[in-house]
């Protein structure tokens, strides 16, 4: 793959990732709005968010999915595999994307950062 083809594709995830971030935004706009998620992407025109989006990896609409404990909005990224709203990397590459949770799944507190003692770590 020519060096060209390989900032392309790297240029259309970063776009893809800002155009459904954008969109994720929109969605927790309206869900503060509404006490809900939207039921269709459709449903954030009063948010600025164009009807009929599409997938610049495939030229599909965009995926939203509304799971158990929040949404998922995605591509099916450059791989051309839909991984089912995996935009969390569990399954590389994955689709590019953005995920919320619902309000009360992020009351859960966040799991502790590890701790070095000076000792241990060498600082190479």
């Amino acid at each position: 793959m020519g060096s060209m083809e390989v900032v392309g594709r790297s240029q259309t995830r970063y776009n893809t990732k800002a155009l459904c971030t954008a969109i994720g935004i929109a969605c927790e706009r309206y869900r503060l709005k509404h006490n809900r998620w939207p039921e269709k992407l459709d449903d954030l025109a009063e948010f600025g968010i164009s009807k009929g989006l599409t997938d610049p990896f495939d030229g599909n609409p965009l995926r939203y999915q509304r799971a158990e404990n929040g949404i998922v909005i995605d591509s099916i990224g450059p791989d051309g595999i839909d991984n089912n709203g995996d935009v969390l990397g569990s399954s590389r590459p994955g689709d590019v994307g953005f995920r919320l949770w619902n309000a009360i799944s992020r009351t859960v507190p966040m799991a502790p950062k590890p701790k070095f003692d000076d000792d241990e770590f060498d600082g190479k």
